[in-house]
């Protein structure tokens, strides 16, 4: 239960972070998410197509935010995470 929320919470700052980068609705992005919290990659790990889906990403990267992406740092349960968007192709 506590990774669901976990999901939902990192759901909720992806599409925050969509709105700051000025993205469409209907945009596919590519998501990052960087951090050495282990509940993040557990959630990721459980509810990644969920996260997936309800953010429009292509795919998630558990990395640092490529140059250009708009990033923000974010605390979840935890965790400290590093989390950023890009329009993808």
């Amino acid at each position: 239960l506590a990774r669901e929320g976990m999901a939902r919470e990192l759901v909720r700052h992806l599409q925050e972070l969509r709105r700051t980068a000025g993205l469409d609705v209907s945009d596919r992005i590519r998501a990052y998410v960087s951090g050495d919290g282990e509940m993040v990659a557990a959630a990721l790990t459980d509810f990644g197509d969920y996260v997936r889906q309800e953010t429009l990403s292509i795919e998630i990267l558990r990395s640092a935010p490529a140059d250009g992406a708009t990033t923000n740092t974010v605390k979840l349960d935890e965790d400290t995470v590093t989390i950023g968007v890009e329009r993808a192709g």
